[in-house]
């Protein structure tokens, strides 16, 4: 079984707030569940000139 390279949370559509998933599933006309990437697994800082090579 691998490790999810993400995890879920709730936002509201509304106000753009993050709330619970199960808040967010209990409301599915109003908020919507995503997947946000866990740190090291993102792509910011990709093209970063900064960054190492």
């Amino acid at each position: 079984m691998s490790k999810s390279k993400g995890f879920k949370i709730g936002r509201d559509d509304d106000t753009g707030r993050l709330k619970s998933v199960a808040q967010a599933k209990a409301d599915p006309t109003n908020s919507s569940v995503e997947i946000t990437p866990k740190k090291g697994h993102g792509d910011a800082g990709r093209y970063d000139d900064k960054r190492k090579k």
